[in-house]
């Protein structure tokens, strides 16, 4: 999920998707020279390559759920989309 920055487009398998990074939640890198690669969101880490999130441990690249977001792992950082869950009528969460 490499993040598009001020309407650039992104290929995430067939589809392309324009990201802004408004809705990117950015994990703060956990090192001291962090850097923004070209066309992603978030800071990074150079160097670092899986990423903690909610305990689990996800390897550089790897795409992955949080509810109702989409989440990668970008040299040792996570980024995710900002998007509200809806509920359904019985108060379900989706």
């Amino acid at each position: 999920m490499s993040a598009a920055i001020e309407g650039r487009k992104r290929k995430h398998g067939r589809s392309v998707i324009t990201v802004d990074c408004a809705l990117v939640q950015c994990a703060a890198p956990q090192c001291v020279d962090s850097f923004t690669p070209p066309g992603q969101c978030c800071p990074v880490c150079e160097g670092k390559k899986s990423c903690n999130y909610k305990g689990r441990v996800y390897k550089h690249g790897s795409q992955f759920n949080d509810e109702c977001n989409t989440c990668g792992c970008y040299y040792g950082s996570v980024q995710c989309t900002e998007m509200a869950c809806l509920a359904n009528p019985s108060g379900e969460i989706h």
